[in-house]
């Protein structure tokens, strides 16, 4: 089905879009100075610029999926030279040439739980209270297991809300303690699945499949779904091990990408969400390339953009010229770089700034 688009389209696919991918070729991966005068001529946007949150459409590249990269390709990575100097130490004395696919599905699954190291603007983005960049080191997941085991006596932050509220644990535990018993289960039970079926000769699951199966697996204790962690650990599957999950399937939008959707389409009478949602990422793929799992998470970075979320305190804006826009397509607070609600909140809770988005 086609749909019927609004004005922020034309923001999304002629404006945000080819400058993120302009300034993740050249200055994220390459070289070049993002204030640069070839930055200045193709980009020519304080907001972009400025603030390194809105320099990416390749999910990969992406801050918060900088330890799935060090994980898989260590030293070799593109980016190596750029990453802080105590992870590249570390990185060093990885042992993943020992590891299994339960190791990996392990290391996806407790860094999407904790909030995938996310502070962006922030030179540690990516790394913000994370255990699993240390995951490397250790050869099985009983043994990273115990690490979080480890961490939490001794009072090690592990998690990170800035990005995304922590999920649910099982009534009565903590949330170390459910990521290293029910958690460290479904891991080994998902990577015995997935290797069955690819063992059987069957096309890889899509990642809806493999969404469904593990928020299936919470109802079934009583649990609440674990949307967040399930979609992009999925994602992180498809991208790292294709075989296994078809990477270019579809998946769980998270609220800051269904926002940006419902900025730039319009939803037709009777469809479903999840429907209109895939759809929506069928037409971006399409007209775009990458894939729906790096438009998911290029839409949510699309909505801090059209918000001009800027953590940096010096209130930088937008060059686009676009605005949120309400239901009727008139701009929702076109003189302000935040909506009122931001600002307070800002003052109030700095840690939970991104929960007014999502």
């Amino acid at each position: 089905m086609i749909l019927e688009t609004r004005p922020n389209y034309k923001c999304y696919v002629d404006y945000f879009w080819p400058r993120s991918k302009w300034l993740e070729e050249n200055c994220l991966i390459g070289d070049l100075d993002y204030l640069g005068a070839e930055a200045d001529k193709h980009v020519n946007d304080p907001l972009m610029q400025n603030i390194p949150a809105y320099n990416c459409v390749s999910r990969t590249y992406e801050g918060f999926n900088n330890v799935n990269e060090d994980l898989n390709h260590g030293t070799k990575q593109v980016v190596f030279k750029k990453r802080p100097k105590d992870v590249q130490k570390r990185i060093h004395k990885y042992v993943t040439e020992k590891w299994t696919l339960k190791e990996y599905l392990y290391s996806y699954y407790v860094h999407r739980s904790t909030g995938s190291g996310f502070y962006a603007s922030k030179p540690w983005h990516g790394y913000h209270h994370s255990v699993v960049t240390h995951f490397g080191m250790y050869e099985t997941v009983y043994e990273m297991a115990d690490l979080m085991k480890r961490w939490k006596k001794k009072g090690n932050k592990m998690f990170s809300t800035i990005g995304n509220q922590n999920p649910t644990p099982i009534k009565g535990l903590n949330l170390t303690e459910h990521i290293t018993t029910f958690g460290l289960d479904l891991i080994i039970e998902l990577a015995e699945h997935l290797e069955n079926n690819h063992k059987a000769g069957n096309a890889p699951f899509t990642q809806y499949e493999v969404f469904n199966r593990c928020n299936q697996k919470n109802l079934d204790r009583g649990m609440r779904r674990w949307n967040f962690p399930y979609a992009q650990m999925g994602a992180d599957i498809g991208t790292y091990h294709p075989h296994l999950i078809d990477p270019n399937s579809s998946l769980y939008c998270g609220n800051n990408a269904v926002q940006a959707i419902e900025q730039m389409f319009l939803k037709p009478k009777g469809m479903a969400k999840e429907d209109f949602h895939d759809a929506a990422l069928k037409n971006l793929t399409e007209v775009l390339g990458t894939n729906a799992s790096a438009h998911e998470d290029t839409l949510c970075i699309f909505t801090r953009f059209m918000n001009n979320l800027d953590r940096s305190g010096n209130g930088y804006k937008n060059a686009s010229g676009y605005y949120m826009m309400d239901k009727n397509d008139e701009p929702m607070y076109p003189d302000k770089w935040r909506p009122p609600g931001v600002k307070w909140y800002t003052k109030k809770d700095d840690n939970n700034l991104e929960e007014l988005f999502t």
